[in-house]
C-alpha cells in the first residue's frame, strides 16, 4: 500500500510539474505574440507623439494585458529608438492598471542617456523624483550618461541633491561620483570635487584607488604615484590593484 501511495505521489507530482511547465510555456508564447504584434504596428515611428497615437488609437493594443515583463521587453527592443521606447513607456504609463517598476524607470533612464536625449532624461529624472522611485542604480545610470555626454555638472547636481532624494550622501555615493568623472577623463574635476568633500565624507582605499586609474588614464604617472602616498597619509596600505594600475600605464607609454 505504501509503495502505492508512494507511486501515486510520485505520479502527481509530475504531473503538477508538467502542468506548471506547460503554464509557463503558455506564458512565454503569449509574451512573444504580444511582443509581434506591438512591433509591427510600431514599426520605427517618427516621433514619440506618433508612436502614442499609434498605440492609442489601435483597439488591438487595448486588449494586450500589459505586465512588466512585456514593458521590459519592448524597451529592450528599443533601446536605439529612444521616441518608440519613450512613446511605449507613456502609453503604458496610461493604462489605468498598470503602474511601472523602478527598473523600468531605470531602463529609459538608460536609453534616453546613451542616445544623449539629455532634456528628456532630465524630465524623467524630476517624475521619478516626484514618485520616491530614484534610488542608488537611478544615480549611477544618470552620472554615467551625463558626465558622458560631457555634461559633467549635472552629475555633480545629481550627487549634490542626494540627500533630497531620499539617499544618503556617504563615502560609497561619493566614490561613485568619483569613479564616473574618472573614468571619462575629468580627473582634475574629480580632485578638486573630492577636496571639498573630504571635510566632511571620509575617503576610503577605493577612493584613492579611483584616482589611481583615473590620473593613469591620462598619462598622468606621478600624480599616481602621488596619490599612493597620499593614500598612505590616510592610513590605507596600496594593493595589488593600485600598483598594477601603474604598471599597465607605464607599459601602455613603452616605458618597460
Amino acid at each position: 500500500a505504501i509503495i502505492v501511495a508512494d507511486s501515486r505521489c510520485i505520479c502527481c507530482a509530475s504531473s503538477l510539474g508538467n502542468r506548471h511547465f506547460s503554464y509557463r510555456e503558455q506564458c512565454e508564447e503569449d509574451l512573444t505574440r504580444y511582443m509581434d504584434i506591438l512591433t509591427v504596428k510600431l514599426g520605427k515611428g517618427s516621433s514619440e507623439e506618433e508612436t502614442l497615437h499609434t498605440l492609442f488609437n489601435d483597439q488591438a493594443c487595448d486588449f494586450i494585458p500589459l505586465s512588466r515583463d512585456l514593458v521590459h521587453r519592448l524597451l529592450w527592443r528599443y533601446k536605439d529608438d529612444w521616441k518608440s521606447a519613450l512613446g511605449v513607456f507613456r502609453w503604458a504609463s496610461s493604462r489605468p492598471s498598470f503602474r511601472h517598476s523602478s527598473e523600468s524607470y531605470d531602463m529609459m533612464v538608460d536609453i534616453l542617456g546613451r542616445m544623449k536625449v539629455m532634456e528628456k532624461l532630465r524630465d524623467l529624472l524630476e517624475e521619478m523624483r516626484e514618485g520616491g522611485l530614484v534610488n542608488m542604480n537611478t544615480v549611477a545610470k544618470a552620472m554615467r550618461r551625463f558626465v558622458g555626454a560631457g555634461q559633467w555638472v549635472d552629475a555633480v547636481r545629481i550627487f549634490d541633491d542626494l540627500q533630497a532624494l531620499g539617499l544618503e550622501k556617504n563615502t560609497e555615493s561619493m566614490n561613485l561620483l568619483l569613479d564616473t568623472l574618472c573614468k571619462e577623463k575629468f580627473v582634475q574635476q574629480a580632485r578638486e570635487i573630492f577636496l571639498e568633500l573630504k571635510q566632511h565624507i571620509a575617503p576610503n582605499a577605493h577612493t584613492f584607488n579611483i584616482f589611481i586609474h583615473g590620473w593613469c588614464k591620462i598619462c598622468r604617472v606621478d600624480e599616481a604615484h602621488w596619490t599612493i602616498q597620499e593614500m598612505k597619509g590616510y592610513g590605507f596600505h596600496p594593493c595589488v590593484i593600485s600598483y598594477s594600475t601603474i604598471i599597465q600605464c607605464y607599459c601602455q607609454e613603452g616605458n618597460f
